[in-house]
């Protein structure tokens, strides 16, 4: 990308390609104008006059000690710097430019791992980087694949040194205190050693972690840290050791990556000790003398292996049961919903079967293959006799079983192109090769399968059942008694408790760890200055053996998401008196300074004539933070509002969206969009264009998730405003049932819902 500036921004350089921006500064491909020499030139930002001084302040220090970092390092394995200003009004570097791919870059290209003399070299290369950095007291913190390049040559070099500091060799302590944003240490995840998170006092064995968490990814193809989320995985490197790496890796590499991800920096093996393993390695293997170069510059010039196209054309699926065929030809996104009758629109294909629910299963044709998803069936849905979750997914192949209740469906595609539908059937996790007849979950339709063996799928069963007994124990400490736990999914486990004076309450606990939990106590105290009908008001916050306990007021009611899903979409009228107190509820929770909010139908409770919010006020990513490795319950972003999706701190326009998300939910069942690959999100049909939903009511919800946030109602009492005004002029049965409180219990009395469930089969069978 050709670069033109208005204005030379740094004298005697001429700028001729951006290369990167970061949150600090924006690096270009420039050449000095006296000596002609091409670099890297690094500038720092410029700031708003308004800003923050001592956040301006200290943007400057770290810019400038990466400066001073690298005038004390010169080693051809690490970018030197060139020269650099330290004027707060134009501070910059200039860094030797490196042309050539990054690890990340090889890795993309390889579509999996490396060959083993590639990751020997780089090990190799980078071992002696952080040698020298440890004999000038630097640590670099960041070393990762994308911040190793490749050079033409096949040398490596060690860039980015945004985040590094020095030690006091005498105490072996940081210079500076843990570097941390928005409650999150600054650092890429799966190479943060476990005291980068924990603790200030990080040294040179901090980069040995974060070399070994490299390697790992290089010899297995992924992350030795699986977790869903950030806070899954920062659990996973302080707790859990990696998986074991794939059988073809030679042994003492393995033992040596492995070593490198110890929990207790001391057991790490040195500098020297890797160089040592990787030649006894090379010399097994029978490399020759300059193996390590010779194997990185052949890596650049072989080709990129083709990836399997997805097919153009329908791909005919057939699902074969004694009872009946279902056959369709489905391009890939297409899909359809299988259930019991087609009468009450909540199936585009029946199988009139008792045992199958109004909405039991979607089929879709996925990028990867057929997707079968559960929709919350009450009986069921199998893949080769494994039950999925509610909302999890199975990837299916030709010839696997798909079981709906009591009928057995046999899978079949009739013209599949070569290469489709041929995953690599591996466990995630260990990657040991897997039966025919596994099965795959994940609620991302399409996106990615996720598959386990018998051995670790105990370990995660195991790994819930000690979740749930420390949650108990935790909510002992503080005095209560669990009577009962709650099914209600997701991964805060909810229970209802008595108190010493016989007092029932709510309690909802997530399994964090001590230093986490304890924080979140602090983010989260905004929960107990909520005072809403339409929310479950948390009482006390409490941390106890690693476990953060919100008790609140009593839980009654069902899941928005399971009712739906189990009995079918509510009528207009309950959606709007719903939607109304949801609106208000969120309206009251941001004028209590709560900006951040997760708003889903399994986090709506419906029944005894009231509508509750759950986890209102708690802090941003506790909803993610403590899942296991490979929690199937974790949210899709199909009720986030596409601007803040990853986005911390939501605008009022965006809470509009995730609440008439939740409204579009209740009307049809359906979230208003679908998150495919690559981040594509695909819209359903308007609500204007849907027969069952009032005219005026559906221009509503359509203007409130709309992709533009300025073409939504500014403001949740705006949004709140227009649904009254619709109830008030709608029709006599709306203004009913908005104006009786009776009515609105009456559509939410669970235990009539069931009995009209019961006299409509009953009658069904009759007319049989």
């Amino acid at each position: 990308m050709a670069v033109k500036p208005k204005k030379e921004p740094v004298p005697g350089y001429e700028l001729l390609e951006l290369l990167g921006e970061g949150g600090m500064a924006t690096v270009f491909k420039a050449r000095q104008r006296s000596s002609g020499r091409v670099c890297a030139l690094k500038i720092l930002r410029g700031f708003d006059a308004s800003g923050d001084d001592l956040r301006v302040e200290r943007r400057l220090e770290r810019f400038v000690r990466e400066g001073k970092i690298l005038e004390r390092i010169d080693h051809p394995n690490i970018v030197r710097l060139l020269a650099m200003s330290q004027d707060p009004a134009n501070a910059w570097l200039a860094l030797e430019y490196v042309d050539g791919p990054s690890v990340e870059d090889l890795l993309e290209r390889q579509g999996g791992p490396l060959p083993i003399p590639v990751v020997l070299a780089i090990m190799a290369e980078v071992a002696r980087a952080l040698s020298h950095l440890a004999s000038r007291g630097v640590v670099h913190k960041d070393v990762k694949p994308g911040n190793l390049v490749v050079t033409a040559g096949g040398a490596i070099k060690l860039v980015d040194f945004g985040i590094a500091s020095t030690t006091d060799e005498s105490s072996g302590t940081s210079d500076t205190g843990p570097v941390v944003a928005a409650d999150m240490p600054i650092g890429t995840v799966d190479t943060m050693a476990p005291e980068q998170v924990e603790d200030d006092d990080v040294d040179h064995r901090a980069d040995m972690f974060a070399l070994g968490s490299t390697a790992y990814r290089c010899l297995a193809g992924m992350s030795p840290f699986t977790g869903e989320t950030v806070f899954a995985r920062l659990r996973e490197l302080v707790e859990r050791q990696p998986p074991p790496l794939p059988r073809n890796v030679p042994r003492p590499l393995a033992t040596l990556v492995i070593e490198l991800l110890r929990k207790e920096r001391e057991a790490r093996p040195g500098p020297n000790e890797i160089l040592a393993t990787v030649e006894s390695v090379a010399r097994e293997k029978g490399l020759k003398e300059g193996w390590a170069r010779a194997a990185l510059a052949q890596l650049l010039t072989a080709p990129k292996k083709p990836r399997a196209a997805a097919t153009a054309g329908p791909i005919v699926v057939v699902l074969a049961a004694p009872e009946k065929t279902i056959e369709r030809a489905l391009h890939v996104g297409e899909g359809y919903v299988i259930g019991r009758s087609l009468h009450d629109g909540q199936a585009s294909t029946s199988i009139g079967k008792p045992w199958i629910s109004r909405q039991h299963c979607r089929v879709e044709m996925g990028e990867r293959g057929l997707v079968v998803t559960d929709l919350g069936s009450a009986n069921g849905t199998f893949v080769n006799g494994l039950r999925l979750k509610p909302s999890s997914s199975a990837l299916v192949r030709p010839g696997d079983k798909v079981q709906l209740g009591k009928t057995v469906l046999e899978v079949s595609l009739e013209n599949a192109p070569a290469g489709f539908m041929q995953p690599a059937w591996k466990c995630l996790l260990c990657g040991v090769e897997l039966p025919k007849d596994a099965a795959s979950n994940d609620e991302a339709t399409g996106v990615e399968e996720r598959h386990l063996c018998a051995r670790c799928r105990g370990r995660i069963e195991e790994d819930r059942t000690a979740a749930e007994n420390r949650a108990r124990e935790a909510i002992q400490v503080h005095g209560a008694k669990v009577a009962k736990r709650f099914e209600l999914g997701g991964p805060i486990l909810r229970f209802e408790v008595h108190a010493p004076d016989g007092k029932k309450w709510a309690a909802h606990a997530l399994d964090l760890g001590p230093s986490t939990a304890r924080r979140y106590v602090e983010l989260s105290r905004l929960a107990l200055e909520l005072d809403h009908p339409g929310i479950l008001r948390a009482r006390a916050l409490r941390e106890a053996k690693g476990v953060l306990v919100v008790i609140s007021d009593p839980i009654a009611g069902k899941p928005a998401a399971e009712l739906v899903l189990r009995e079918g979409p509510l009528d207009p009228e309950p959606t709007v008196r719903a939607t109304i107190v949801l609106a208000r509820a969120y309206a009251h929770a941001r004028e209590k300074g709560v900006t951040a909010f997760a708003i889903r139908p399994n986090l709506v409770l419906l029944g005894d004539g009231q509508v509750k919010a759950l986890d209102v006020g708690l802090a941003p990513g506790l909803i993610e933070a403590g899942r296991s490795r490979v929690e199937l319950g974790r949210s899709v972003p199909s009720y986030d509002a596409p601007e803040a999706l990853g986005v911390r701190e939501t605008a009022p326009q965006a809470t509009v969206y995730s609440v008439a998300a939740v409204a579009h939910f209740l009307l049809t069942g359906e979230a208003p969009v679908e998150l495919r690959s690559q981040g594509r999100r695909v819209r359903a049909p308007l609500l204007i264009s849907r027969e069952e939903v009032p005219a005026e009511l559906a221009k509503i919800l359509d203007a409130a998730l709309d992709d533009d946030p300025v073409m939504r109602p500014e403001s949740l009492e705006a949004f709140a405003g227009s649904l009254e005004a619709f109830a008030k002029k709608g029709s006599k049965r709306i203004q009913r049932a908005y104006s009786e409180p009776t009515q609105i219990t009456k559509a939410f009395d669970l235990e009539a819902l069931e009995r009209e469930a019961n006299e409509k089969a009953t009658r069904e069978k009759k007319r049989r």
